[in-house]
C-alpha cells in the first residue's frame, strides 16, 4: 500500500547527494536546494523530480514485478553507521510511485529515530532498524512503539557477532527480524554460516512463545544459501 506524499516537501543537499552517488544523470544538477515549496512550485518539482528517477531503476523494479515478488528491500547506508552511503528517502518517494510492491526499508544508519518519519512519509511499508544503532533499551521500545503508531510495521536487524539475546526483550513486539549474513554496507560478501544458527534460534524461540515475527536474512545470498536459510 503505497504512502501519501508531503505537501510541502523539503529537499536537504544531503539527499540529492545520495541520489547522485546511486548514478542519477547530470540531468539531475538542477535539482532544487533545501527550502520549502509552494504549492506551485510543487507540482514543478514532482515533475522535475520523476523525471530523474533513473529509467534503470524502473526497469528493475518491472522485472521484479513480473518475476512475482511481493517485497521490495530498500537498503539504506549513511556513511557514519556503514562505511558506505547509498539512497535516501527522497528516492524512496519516487520509487512508491512507480509500486505496489510492499517497501522494506533498511535503515543502516545511525540514529534511526531521527530519520524514520521522513522514510515512513515517503512510503515504507516496513522500517527494519539495527540494535547496534539504539544507546539503550528504553530508547530501542519508544523506536518501535513510534513506528508501529504511524500504521508501519517495524523490525530489527542484528549483524553478524550480534547474539540473537541482543533483542530478546523486543522480539514479541516485531514483525520482522533481520539476519545480516554479511557485514552490513557492501555488496558481494560472501555468506557468514554464523547467521544459520541465528535463524534456528529465532525460529525456536518464536514457535515456543508463539510469537508472530518473520524470519529476513540479507547478505551472500545465492541458489545454495537460499537453500540453507530455509
Amino acid at each position: 500500500m503505497k504512502k501519501s506524499k508531503k505537501d510541502y516537501p523539503v529537499t536537504p543537499a544531503y539527499e540529492d547527494i545520495m541520489f547522485n552517488e546511486a548514478g542519477s544523470s547530470n540531468e539531475c544538477t538542477g535539482l532544487i536546494p533545501s527550502a520549502v515549496l509552494t504549492e506551485s512550485e510543487y507540482d514543478s518539482y514532482e515533475a522535475l523530480y520523476d523525471f530523474c528517477l533513473p529509467s534503470s531503476v524502473k526497469e528493475d523494479i518491472e522485472k521484479i514485478e513480473k518475476g512475482q515478488a511481493d517485497w521490495l528491500h530498500y537498503d539504506v547506508m549513511d556513511g557514519h553507521f556503514v562505511p558506505n552511503i547509498s539512497f535516501g528517502y527522497s528516492i524512496l518517494k519516487d520509487v512508491s510511485k512507480v509500486t505496489n510492491l510492499f517497501l522494506d526499508v533498511h535503515l543502516m544508519i545511525s540514529e534511526p529515530q531521527k530519520y524514520c518519519d521522513e522514510f515512513i512519509k515517503s512510503g515504507a511499508n516496513l522500517i527494519v532498524f539495527h540494535i547496534e544503532a539504539m544507546e539503550n533499551k528504553e530508547e530501542t521500545l519508544q523506536l518501535i512503539s513510534h513506528i508501529k503508531e504511524q500504521n508501519v510495521q517495524v523490525g530489527i536487524s542484528i549483524k553478524p557477532n550480534t547474539p540473537v539475546d541482543a533483542i530478546n526483550d523486543y522480539l514479541a513486539l516485531l514483525d520482522v527480524v533481520l539476519v545480516m549474513s554479511v557485514e552490513p554496507g557492501f555488496g558481494g560478501q560472501s555468506f557468514k554460516e554464523i547467521a544459520l544458527d541465528k535463524i534456528k534460534d529465532l525460529a525456536s524461540r518464536r514457535k515456543d512463545n508463539n510469537y508472530n515475527y518473520l524470519i529476513e536474512v540479507d547478505g551472500g545470498i545465492n541458489e545454495t544459501t537460499g537453500k540453507q536459510c530455509k
